[in-house]
C-alpha cells in the first residue's frame, strides 16, 4: 500500500474524521464570534445583557472545543506519524540508516499535511462561506463582490498549481539524492 494522503485518510478515517468534526465546529464558532459580538454591542444599548451573555457562552464553547481539538490531534497524529513511520522503516529494511531517514522525513511531511494544512483549508472554506452568506445579508452586491475576488485569487493560483506540485517532487527527490551520496562519501 502506498503512503499517501489518501491511503492514511482510509486508514485512519474514524480518528480523522472526529479531528476534522472538531475542527469544522470550531471553525464555525469563530466564524460567528463578530456576529454575536455585534448583537451583544446591539443589545446592550438599550441595556439588555441577553445577548452579551450568548457571547459569553460561545466563548466558552470555542474554548472548550479548541482545547479538546487539539489535545485529541495531538495523539491522533502523534500514532499516525508512528504508524507511517513502522511501515517505512520495514519496507527499507535493507537501507542504510540514513535513507530511512530521509524517508521518514518525507513520510512525516504528509502526516504534518494532514495536521495542519487540511484542517485551515477546511476553516478558510468554512470562513469563506459564512463571510459570503454575512455579505448577502448586507447585500447582494457584496457577496457578488466577495465571490469575484475568490474567482479571482483562485484564476491566479491556477496556473501555478503544477508548478509547486512537481517543485516538492523535485525537493524530494534531492533529498534523497543527497541522502545517496552521502552514504557513498
Amino acid at each position: 500500500i502506498p503512503l499517501t494522503v489518501s491511503s492514511l485518510l482510509r486508514a485512519f478515517r474514524y480518528r480523522i474524521g472526529l479531528t476534522w468534526l472538531l475542527t469544522l465546529c470550531e471553525t464555525v464558532l469563530i466564524a460567528i464570534v463578530p456576529l454575536f459580538i455585534g448583537f451583544a454591542i446591539d443589545g446592550l444599548l438599550p441595556e439588555n445583557t441577553g445577548a452579551l451573555f450568548q457571547s459569553v457562552i460561545i466563548m466558552a464553547a470555542l474554548i472548550v472545543v479548541s482545547f479538546a481539538r487539539r489535545a485529541y490531534d495531538t495523539r491522533v497524529f502523534g500514532t499516525i506519524r508512528v504508524e507511517v513511520g513502522k511501515a517505512q522503516a520495514a519496507r527499507a529494511r535493507d537501507q542504510p540508516v540514513s535513507i530511512l531517514n530521509a524517508r521518514l522525513g518525507m513520510g512525516r511531511e504528509i502526516v504534518d499535511f494532514m495536521e495542519n494544512d487540511l484542517p485551515l483549508v477546511m476553516a478558510a472554506l468554512i470562513q469563506l462561506i459564512v463571510s459570503i452568506i454575512v455579505l448577502f445579508s448586507f447585500g447582494p452586491m457584496l457577496a457578488i463582490a466577495g465571490i469575484i475576488a475568490v474567482v479571482a485569487m483562485l484564476l491566479t493560483y491556477a496556473p501555478f498549481h503544477q508548478n509547486f506540485y512537481r517543485l516538492n517532487g523535485h525537493l524530494n527527490y534531492h533529498m534523497e539524492r543527497q541522502v545517496g551520496i552521502l552514504v557513498t562519501r
